[in-house]
């Protein structure tokens, strides 16, 4: 699983000019059924900023989007990779609009979810 998220981050990051790592973090949820919300990052200070979640869960009765921010952003699925039965990871993206300095994600759980957060600037958010 580990290589699996690696692979979709590494492999979906549009380049813009010098895409820069501005914040980070990771989040596991520790309830079955029940929705789950990382640490704060402060994202304030990124500019052509892309902010992307390796999501990795049973994904049985999970909304069609199952990822959402503290910044109401709209998100995109940009790859999903199935695993053994119900199980994948997915790759949501979102070029947000709102950049507060204590952006939070929520991830919806269906079983053993955890999410890795990370927010680039310098990305475009499409052929500029």
């Amino acid at each position: 699983m580990k290589r699996s998220l690696l692979f979709l981050l590494l492999t979906a990051v549009p380049a813009f000019g010098q895409a820069s790592l501005v914040a980070h973090t990771v989040a596991q949820s520790t309830v079955l059924n029940t929705a789950f919300t990382t640490t704060a990052i402060d994202i304030s200070s990124c500019t052509h900023c892309m902010l992307s979640v390796c999501y990795a869960a049973s994904t049985a009765g999970l909304p069609a989007t199952p990822i959402s921010d503290s910044g109401s952003n709209n998100w995109l699925l940009a790859r999903k990779q199935s695993e053994d039965g119900d199980d994948s990871t997915e790759l949501w993206i979102s070029f947000p609009t709102a950049l507060p300095s204590n952006e939070t994600i929520t991830a919806q759980n269906g079983f053993a979810a955890a999410v890795a957060v990370a927010a680039f600037s310098g990305v475009a958010s499409g052929p500029d």
